[in-house]
């Protein structure tokens, strides 16, 4: 099974690899529209970044 990071990376590959063939299309609102889908994943995947670091961070201090 996927980790839900994973998994979201993996949709916003997908989606930068459609925005790529969209512009090659000339088309281009359709490709801008791609293009923000993978941008709200990356988004999506640094958060859950931060909050798994934060997360850590505070148990760490709670156990030392």
């Amino acid at each position: 099974m996927q980790s839900p990071i994973t998994r979201q990376y993996a949709i916003a590959q997908a989606a930068l690899e459609h925005a790529v063939y969209f512009l090659e299309l000339g088309a281009d609102t359709k490709a801008a529209t791609y293009f923000q889908f993978a941008a709200q994943n990356f988004q999506g995947i640094a958060k859950m970044l931060i909050e798994q670091e934060t997360r850590r961070s505070h148990l760490d201090s709670r156990e030392g």
